[in-house]
């Protein structure tokens, strides 16, 4: 019997996932607009208590920035965490796990702020994220992320996954969240280079 006639019409190649466009389009606005977006996610503190909990990593990476040179050469979260730590002293010193042979005193601490420098960083944020809620909302915390949002570089994927579940989420149940990531996203891919964005994307196809 005569083989079967050709397909006159073959498919179309498939292009790359939707879901993985979306995601390089978010990579690519974590590189661009990294304060940004800083500030967006700011409004939900608890984004970033949950992403330091994560990771061991992730906290060492921001709250080890103690210095023997005193507050003044802290930085990041460890300039947050000591400027909380001392304005509510009462509240959470207990939960600051030092290294040393002995706790120190919070009246030494804030004559001596290197003394920062004997804590145990990890075990001491992770007391922090279990028994200090508002810690994770307060000011001080807060301006490190958004000052200049380096935050966003520890793990731009992982931030990108956050952002893509805000956009997925509905405006009316994240007190208007996904409403703001939406915006920004469509505020920069109609203002970004051209060119940017489609190397970006074309890179996708090969």
């Amino acid at each position: 019997s005569p083989p079967p006639p050709s397909n006159p019409h073959p498919p179309l190649a498939r292009g790359p996932p939707q879901n993985l466009i979306v995601h390089q389009l978010l990579l690519l606005l974590l590189e661009q607009r990294r304060v940004e977006v800083a500030r967006l996610l700011a409004r939900q503190p608890l984004l970033f208590r949950d992403f330091f909990v994560g990771s061991d990593l992730r906290i060492m990476m921001w709250f080890s920035h103690f210095s023997m040179s005193g507050m003044t050469g802290f930085k990041y979260g460890a300039f947050a965490l000591a400027h909380y730590a001392l304005a509510h002293r009462d509240e959470v010193w207990q939960y600051i796990v030092w290294e040393g042979k002995h706790a120190q005193a919070p009246v030494s601490v804030a004559t001596k702020t290197h003394y920062f420098c004997e804590i145990n960083v990890l075990a001491t944020v992770r007391n922090f994220a279990e028994h200090c809620p508002s810690f994770w909302s307060s000011d001080q915390l807060l301006k490190t992320f958004t000052k200049g949002g380096e935050i966003i570089q520890l793990d731009p994927p992982y931030f990108a996954k956050v952002l893509h579940g805000i956009l997925s989420d509905d405006p009316r149940s994240s007190g208007g969240l996904s409403t703001r990531a939406q915006d920004l996203l469509e505020e920069f891919v109609c203002h970004e280079s051209w060119q940017l964005l489609s190397h970006r994307l074309l890179s996708l196809m090969g």
